[in-house]
């Protein structure tokens, strides 16, 4: 993947969720600020009376956060099926990476992932995870990854597919 320019966004703009197309929609009231889903739509709400965060700067952050909750959950779900450990999880913004397994058993994931389909993520999570019992990609690796995903090729390609999409619908961080 390589860096690409991200779209405006604005009310009735489309992102992506655990892989679902939600309607953007922006709201300015007394109530205090949110983002929440709906059946079909990702609402923001600012609050009136307080200057705000721009739009992509308070959705990256939310997004941010759904990732590394959803993201602990199924690593430890996982870890548990593959009979590992890992040290900790991390959220990352990389520009080329949907994740990484280093040799002291941590494990760094890109938040972007959060908007693909839930079997992709879990494809993720498991490519990772198997990184913990083969720092490399051998035959050995793919066939871990296979017995846990057997469908992990089509996963492999959905992000392949799909991926430049996700770097344009929010920009890079630079508030780090």
């Amino acid at each position: 993947m390589r860096e690409t320019h991200t779209q405006s966004l604005r009310a009735g703009d489309h992102l992506l969720f655990h892989g679902r197309e939600l309607t953007l929609s922006v709201t300015t009231t007394l109530c205090k600020p949110a983002v929440r889903i709906t059946s079909q739509q990702l609402q923001v709400n600012f609050y009136r009376n307080l200057p705000q965060p721009p739009l992509p700067l308070l959705l990256t952050r939310w997004y941010r956060s759904q990732a590394l909750s959803y993201l602990k959950e199924r690593t430890c779900f996982w870890t548990k099926r593959l009979g590992v450990s890992f040290n900790r999880i991390t959220i990352k913004d990389q520009r080329s990476r949907w994740g990484s397994c280093s040799s002291l058993h941590n494990l760094n994931y890109n938040w972007r992932i959060i908007m693909a389909p839930e079997p992709v993520i879990d494809y993720l999570v498991i490519h990772e995870a198997a990184h913990l019992v083969h720092l490399n990609h051998s035959e050995a690796f793919w066939g871990l990854v296979a017995r846990h995903d057997p469908d992990y090729q089509l996963h492999k390609r959905w992000l392949r597919d799909n991926g430049l999409r996700l770097f344009r619908l929010l920009p890079k961080e630079n508030y780090q």
